[in-house]
């Protein structure tokens, strides 16, 4: 089992689980060496969530509910786990290097964007509109992302019917996994999804020149997020 520091709920539930019977709040304070006041309160409010059921003066079990919590919870750190190696066996490490691609990557996309809002339909912006919805559930379950940024770019680049410009925009992004380095410092400090909704609230206005903007804006803000990620572990 992963461990999951400083996750109460995760190792109070963990605690239960491995008892197999009821479980009281006395025996729970030693195994956590937390005040019993503590684990009674936390206690209570998991019952009222469902996830505990209390079994007369013997203590708590977990509920069918909280064993679907107590899942949730491993996998969401599982998938926490699988993002850090996936960053770690990155190629692209230097501030110099990615902030290189993000300067083309600028350049490039604006005119991707100014082409494709002329020639977009509404069913390939249902498309975008799914690929952020997919994006977003991600985020929520602890993953990056990076899959669905990819697919954003590569898809504006088709749209654009350009195929140098989506080629060469789709060879840097992927160069290294370099697309896998940005949505990692992004999450830290900011939002991929937000600056995406932006770009496609103008798409469904069909405004090129203010798409054109809100590419380059998104770009600007992933620079400014890569230096102060440097800035703060360099």
């Amino acid at each position: 089992m992963i461990q999951m520091e400083n996750n109460f709920e995760f190792n109070l539930l963990n605690c239960i689980i491995k008892k197999n019977e009821p479980v009281g709040a006395s025996s729970l304070a030693l195994k956590l060496n937390t005040p019993q006041a503590t684990i009674g309160r936390k206690l209570h409010e998991l019952e009222f969530r469902g996830y505990l059921e209390k079994h007369s003066n013997k203590g708590r079990v977990i509920t069918l509910k909280g064993q679907e919590y107590f899942d949730k919870l491993v996998n969401d750190e599982l998938r926490k786990h699988k993002v850090n190696e996936l960053v770690n066996e990155s190629n692209v490490s230097s501030e110099k290097d990615l902030l290189d691609i993000l300067y083309v990557r600028r350049l490039l996309e604006k005119e991707i964007a100014y082409l494709a809002a002329q020639k977009i339909t509404p069913e390939e912006c249902r498309q975008i509109e799914k690929i952020l919805e997919d994006q977003s559930l991600e985020i929520q379950h602890g993953s990056l992302g990076d899959k669905q940024d990819l697919e954003f770019h590569s898809l504006l680049g088709k749209i654009s019917g350009n195929k140098i410009l989506a080629q060469m925009v789709n060879l840097i992004m992927t160069q290294s996994q370099a697309y896998l380095e940005f949505s990692y410092i992004r999450k830290k400090y900011s939002t991929m999804v937000t600056d995406h909704e932006e770009i496609l609230k103008f798409f469904i206005k069909g405004d090129p020149a203010a798409v054109a903007e809100s590419m380059v804006k998104h770009i600007d803000r992933i620079i400014n997020d890569v230096k102060k990620y440097f800035s703060k572990h360099h």
